[in-house]
């Protein structure tokens, strides 16, 4: 049974990112990060890990390592658990906006992405281990905001302030081709756990199931009202939630693409969203000040 198993009250300020490490779920609120215990509720510790508000929270495929990125300019891996900071990188002036880690062709975390807010920035890359900057994904002045690496290491997508979506070699940087997928920014986007298809959000409202290789749309998804902030495959490839500014987390058969269930639980547009890594409990964070934590049967 879907349900909503526990509402935190984090922060009056709004949670922007949200992340699903086993016991805990981890909440970005401002320049810090807070671990809260999913059973009780409370928080088991709180640590400023940025000089201005945090603007991207996700993690890497094994539920090891978070990745941070701030308007102060700073990229920050850290231990899931602990919290300690493993690498520190300057990403410099321009806003990077989102990050995810780039996998090798061993589906490792090999380098880290930033899609930034900068018609100069483009998308930088710098190596996981030693944070040293690679070769830039050049798009073509457009504004960046989202970004996702192809499970199989092959390719990178990079969704603009305009709807556009640019595919790029991951290996080379080369731009493949670009494709208008949405009308208006394209804030969520995300490979399929087999590469093969690319899902976008838009702030159209719209979910857009695209092939990978070609960009040439499958299916569109209905069912949001407003702008479309952020959408997360399930660790068992079964479903994909999305969720955005009309205050909806949904959830969707990854096969048909069908609507499986709506929680309405916000007050307020959500930004983030992580699955358990048994896939049987969904975390959501919101402009509301709250983390949701949903049962999502298996």
């Amino acid at each position: 049974m879907y349900e909503n198993f526990r509402k935190l009250s984090v922060d009056d300020d709004g949670v922007w990112g949200v992340a699903m490490t086993g016991t805990s779920v981890v909440a970005a609120v401002n320049d810090s990060l807070r671990w809260i215990s999913v059973e009780s509720g409370q928080v088991e510790k709180s640590l400023t890990v940025h000089t201005a508000p945090i603007v991207s929270l996700s993690m890497d495929r094994r539920y090891q390592t978070l990745l941070t990125s701030s308007l102060d300019g700073h990229v920050k891996l850290l231990g899931t658990d602990s919290g300690d900071v493993q690498r520190d990188i300057a990403a410099g002036a321009a806003e990077a906006w989102q990050t995810t880690f780039g996998l090798d062709d061993k589906g490792e975390s090999a380098f880290v992405l930033a899609a930034c807010q900068s018609r100069t920035a483009d998308v930088r890359v710098w190596q996981t281990e030693s944070g040293e900057a690679m070769s830039s994904y050049g798009s073509g002045g457009e504004i960046n905001v989202s970004v996702s690496a192809s499970r199989d290491g092959r390719l990178v997508a990079v969704g603009s302030m305009s709807g556009r979506v640019s595919l790029f070699n991951a290996s080379s940087g080369s731009k493949l081709h670009s494709f208008q997928a949405h009308k208006g920014a394209v804030r969520a986007l995300e490979f399929a756990h087999d590469s093969a298809t690319l899902l976008t959000g838009g702030a159209d409202g719209h979910v857009q199931v695209h092939d990978a290789e070609s960009g040439s749309p499958i299916v569109a998804l209905a069912g949001h009202s407003g702008a479309v902030h952020v959408l997360a495959h399930s660790p068992d490839r079964k479903r994909f939630a999305t969720a955005g500014a009309d205050r909806s987390v949904r959830i969707w058969e990854t096969g048909s693409a069908e609507p499986v269930h709506v929680f309405n639980e916000h007050s307020d547009a959500v930004w983030s969203l992580s699955w358990a890594a048994n896939a049987m409990r969904l975390a959501s964070g919101s402009d509301d000040g709250t983390v949701n934590i949903y049962t999502t049967p298996v």
